[in-house]
């Protein structure tokens, strides 16, 4: 901004007196598979499990989840539109779990918010479920998000198909968001690298 200032003419402070403030990324600690799997695994009420379902097949933020209706969930494709940040429209995916875990929980509904509870409500039954399935790490919307985004990777997905799925508009933020540890970059590289010439 002081640069800015500076370019039109008014004055200011000089902006390379000032130190720039670097931040450390914080790193994220994702629960284990074994967890993940106690979490799809564990007995819990029809909402929960649709809820968790379905934030791990699409990938969706918690606010576009809250937002998206019954209308706007393609049954015969298994797939729903959903309007994400700056009111940009995506399609996001279903898997068929989620897709039969939905249609119990909205039963015979064919209007309205697939779930009318409020943020925060909704970010208790996460948690609530994680507690219930014995989890230990901390489990919230956008951790799931995160899972979501690096079984992706993991899998095989480039970054382009994360990026457009995830709803973000730059892909750096997408190379951001995306964690991958050290071993799975290991795994790759003896994959794909020729490591028999000597």
């Amino acid at each position: 901004f002081l640069r800015y200032c500076n370019s039109q003419g008014i004055k200011t402070l000089d902006p390379d007196s000032f130190e720039t403030m670097v931040y450390s990324e914080k790193k994220l600690e994702l629960p284990n598979k074994s967890e993940i799997h106690k979490l799809f695994t564990v007995e819990l009420p029809t909402r929960e499990k649709a809820l968790i379902e379905i934030l791990f097949s699409t990938g969706l933020r918690i606010n576009e989840l809250k937002q998206t209706k019954i209308e706007d969930v393609r049954f015969d494709e298994g797939s729903l539109t959903v309007k994400g940040k700056g009111g940009k429209v995506r399609l996001v995916f279903l898997t068929e779990k989620a897709l039969e875990i939905l249609k119990e929980h909205i039963k015979d509904k064919t209007k309205g918010y697939i779930f009318p509870e409020t943020i925060r409500t909704l970010q208790r039954l996460i948690k609530a479920s994680a507690s219930i399935a014995g989890i230990k790490t901390k489990i919230t919307p956008h951790m799931i998000r995160h899972i979501f985004a690096t079984d992706l990777l993991q899998n095989g997905a480039n970054i382009y198909m994360a990026q457009k799925l995830l709803g973000h508009s730059s892909i750096t933020t997408t190379e951001r968001y995306l964690h991958v540890s050290n071993e799975h970059l290991k795994e790759q590289f003896k994959k794909f690298h020729d490591t028999t010439r000597p």
